[in-house]
């Protein structure tokens, strides 16, 4: 397209009306009617550029034009802009970059080096540059300014999947490319990217979704015990001379649960009446360690127990006879399990025998066997409310037979265990299968009543183990029967209820030997867990253990340990 052409377009008369000398030119253009022209100084209209980064080329667009004054043969002189017919450069730091012209733009473009890293700084990151324009009238020149921006990998986020010891931990990174000065401008990340960890390079690479990733070995040990509970690792993001790091961990986890085993109660049987009695296992983890323990009764809500020196602790509530489940679940830091069950049995002494129970006993002696009804024959044998023989709590309480002797037997033979465990030896001959055919003999009935006796009056050096001493010397011998020859209600009675107490008592004692070991601990501690106790000057349990304990009723709170519970005095 001609120069006249791009003029605004005009028609002939409007011509004619501008310039009446002209005449009619029949439709004739422009051009043939001029002639003679002169050019202008070039003028720089206007100067773009891409964003310009450090130590990189950017792209700068230049318009120029000239303005060219055309006289035509009839008289006037009309001065319109032709596209630049010169030459193009950018000055910088004492070097000139020609411009090159592109139709499809009218614009003068070409690559612009941007500052080196050596010269930028924060403070400098404005420079200047000069655009010289050159054609046959002279040379314009304008300045513009552009900010250098600085590229820097950015690591938006890092995260490293956990895993198994001696696993594969997958570390994905978002990584993209920032500038400084504060700017928007953000641009695809194209450098390299590594992992060092646990003294180990993995290079990182990207995926279709724009993250980049890396497979990383595990070590052989869970990471539990690092801080944080992570092993840690550092990425590092490159781009050219520029580096930007991030700290990332990798949770690694054992796969073996934690180890559980009973310790306490050795026996399958305990005795359920208002006593409590303590649970202990064998807890311990070699990896993670164990984080917790709780036991559910018969299927219940879980309650948490007590862990200390490597043994968990449970004190069950009272609980009706009959059995119980006991599950412990242990759970370590790794988030493994172990579940270890239990099923005790409850034994109920009865100890409420009435003269009504006589009386109902009568009336069914004027009944003759023959001639009893299943649910009389039922009631006779075992009582009214009976589940079994051995843990009965409403045996027939009217008579003395085979199920009194064997529950008492029974009671009698793991009370003597207990007292074994406790460093208290008592030589007992027990018989726990009694049946209804069975005639006692006299012999058999003193030994029967000769165990009871001394299972019950161990209650004194039960009170040493504890070092009650004041209580032990003040204690007379249980108050039982002296035969089994017209045994009364209230003698039945006594015989039981003591050896509930000698329970009660053992129980009490095992979970003050439990708390006051020779795991020694501090006064600070000791008062933390009792806050009953006086101050010890800093000894040790054992110290007090051993020289410097006496034993007295404690008040509310601690009366939940029935009967009595320790506190530690000065003497």
């Amino acid at each position: 397209m001609s120069i006249w052409e791009r003029l605004t377009p005009r028609t002939w008369d409007m011509v004619e009306d501008a310039y009446p000398t002209l005449g009619d030119m029949d439709g004739k253009r422009w051009y043939t009617v001029m002639y003679g022209y002169e050019y202008t100084l070039p003028v720089i209209q206007s100067i773009k550029t891409a964003p310009c980064f450090v130590g990189e080329s950017y792209l700068a667009h230049v318009r120029v034009i000239e303005n060219v004054e055309r006289e035509f043969t009839g008289g006037g002189i009309v001065t319109v802009e032709e596209p630049f017919s010169g030459t193009v450069a950018v000055s910088f730091q004492g070097q000139e970059y020609p411009l090159t012209y592109h139709t499809d733009t009218g614009t003068f473009d070409g690559p612009v080096p941007g500052p080196s890293p050596e010269s930028w700084s924060l403070e400098s990151c404005v420079v200047q540059y000069m655009v010289i324009a050159e054609n046959q009238r002279g040379i314009s020149t304008r300045e513009y300014q552009v900010t250098a921006y600085k590229a820097v990998p950015t690591v938006l986020s890092v995260e490293a999947s956990d895993c198994a010891v001696d696993g594969i931990s997958v570390l994905r990174a978002s990584i993209v490319i920032t500038t400084t000065p504060s700017s928007e401008i953000t641009l695809e990340f194209a450098g390299n990217a590594t992992a060092d960890f646990l003294g180990n390079t993995y290079t990182l690479a990207p995926g279709t979704d724009g993250i980049w990733s890396a497979q990383l070995r595990a070590p052989g040990k869970t990471s539990w015990y690092m801080e944080h509970h992570v092993y840690p690792g550092v990425l590092t993001a490159s781009s050219g001379e520029d580096a930007t790091e991030a700290d990332f961990g990798v949770r690694v986890r054992e796969l073996d649960p934690p180890a559980a085993a009973a310790l306490y109660p050795t026996s399958g049987i305990f005795i359920c009446n208002d006593c409590s009695p303590q649970f202990r296992w064998a807890v311990s983890d070699d990896g993670s360690g164990v984080s917790r323990a709780e036991v559910s009764l018969n299927d219940g809500p879980h309650q948490s127990a007590v862990i200390r020196c490597g043994e968990a602790c449970w004190q069950m509530p009272v609980v009706p006879p009959g059995p119980h489940i006991v599950a412990l679940y242990v759970t370590d830091n790794d988030g493994n399990e172990t579940q270890v069950e239990r099923t005790m049995t409850g034994i109920w002494l009865v100890t409420d025998r009435t003269n009504n129970n006589l009386s109902r006993l009568q009336a069914l002696l004027k009944i003759s066997w023959s001639a009893m009804t299943d649910a009389q024959r039922q009631e006779w044998t075992f009582g009214t409310e009976q589940d079994t023989p051995v843990i009965s709590d409403r045996s027939n309480r009217g008579a003395y037979n085979a199920i009194d002797l064997n529950r008492v037997e029974t009671a009698v033979d793991y009370l003597g265990k207990r007292l074994g465990e406790v460093g208290i030896r008592i030589p007992l001959e027990v018989k726990t299968d009694w049946t209804e055919e069975d005639s006692p003999t006299g012999g058999q009935m003193s030994r029967y009543l000769a165990n009871a006796a001394a299972v019950a009056n161990s209650r004194p050096a039960l009170l040493k183990k504890a070092y009650d001493y004041h209580s032990a010397f003040l204690y007379p011998p249980a108050s039982l029967p002296d035969s089994m020859r017209q045994l009364s209600a209230d003698g039945a009675n006594r015989i039981e209820a003591a050896l509930t107490e000698i329970e009660k008592l053992l129980n009490w004692v095992h979970v003050f030997a439990w708390y006051v070991n020779v795991n020694a601990r501090t006064w600070d501690e000791l008062e933390a867990d009792f806050q009953a106790w006086s101050d010890m000057d800093g000894l040790t349990w054992v110290q007090v253990q051993v020289r410097e304990m006496v034993i007295e009723d404690l008040a509310a709170p601690w009366n939940v340990f029935d009967p009595r519970y320790p506190r530690g005095v000065r003497l």
